[in-house]
């Protein structure tokens, strides 16, 4: 479920994201400049860089969590056969079908 219509606790995190981006359209050659930038950093062998371009290409990679949290055990499982005739005349039916 969303936040309710008219919350505004999301774009208080992106005040600095949408005056970022409302400057960069602006003046696009900017973005060039950012661009080549990165690139020489990466050509020169700084690794930040190098992974920088890497996970903008190809994405993060996927992050594994290893836990020692033990599955369910122990689940048990009845079947009671039902004490209304109907009902019995019709499980037989739904398991005679099944076989």
């Amino acid at each position: 479920m969303g936040a309710p219509i008219g919350n505004r606790n999301n774009s208080k995190g992106k005040m600095f994201n949408d005056a970022l981006r409302r400057q960069l359209i602006q003046s696009p050659e900017r973005i060039a400049k950012i661009v080549e930038v990165l690139i020489g950093e990466a050509e020169q062998g700084q690794a930040w860089a190098i992974k920088e371009i890497i996970d903008r290409i190809d994405g993060k990679p996927t992050q594994f969590i290893e836990t020692d949290m033990q599955l369910m055990t122990g689940i048990e499982v009845s079947f009671v056969k039902p004490k209304n005739e109907y009902l019995t005349q019709n499980f037989a039916l739904l398991s005679q079908g099944s076989q």
